[in-house]
């Protein structure tokens, strides 16, 4: 009888460990490697704005992520300014993972500060670019797990994912 139960504890326990959840954990300066391989990014709008994002910062504070970027703002064509706008931007964002794709998306995004030089901008500009970024964020991933971390033999699935420093 012992034995019998002893059998049945530790197969409990394999199959438990089967189907247990995975947590995986992303260091800050992974997320900076994904970002940085993007650099530079080039954005032209209505054929006369080129945007150009050169420089990411990345830093992890509690469970959001904080981004600084360099920004540099062209016009084609056009003299709108006496010297080509630059300056930094600065927003907080809360990291999402889907399950589904195995990517993790930045929401809730709030714009922290704004300083273009050559620019005079006030709280619907400001409200113009946090509402651009959001949606720049929200449809692509800062990060996506390998194939090999989502494999379905594992009888495994992704319950969390840890940003931390490092």
């Amino acid at each position: 009888m012992n034995k019998f139960v002893y059998t049945i504890f530790f197969a409990g326990l394999l199959l438990s460990g089967c189907s247990s959840d995975l947590t995986f954990q992303i260091s800050e300066s992974e997320l900076q490697a994904k970002v940085n391989a993007k650099l530079p990014y080039q954005k032209t709008y209505f054929r006369i704005f080129k945007t150009t994002i050169e420089k990411v910062a990345i830093d992890l504070v509690d469970a959001q992520v904080k981004m600084s970027f360099d920004i540099k703002l062209e016009t084609k064509g056009l003299s709108l300014f006496k010297k080509t706008p630059s300056g930094s931007i600065d927003v907080l964002a809360t990291p999402v993972y889907h399950s589904q794709t195995g990517e993790v998306f930045l929401t809730n995004l709030k714009l922290l500060s704004m300083d273009i030089e050559g620019i005079n901008h006030g709280e619907k500009l400001e409200a113009t670019v946090e509402n651009i970024i959001a949606d720049y964020l929200s449809i692509r991933p800062v990060y996506k797990l390998k194939p090999s971390d989502l494999k379905k033999d594992t009888g495994k699935r992704i319950f969390a994912i840890y940003f931390g420093k490092g």
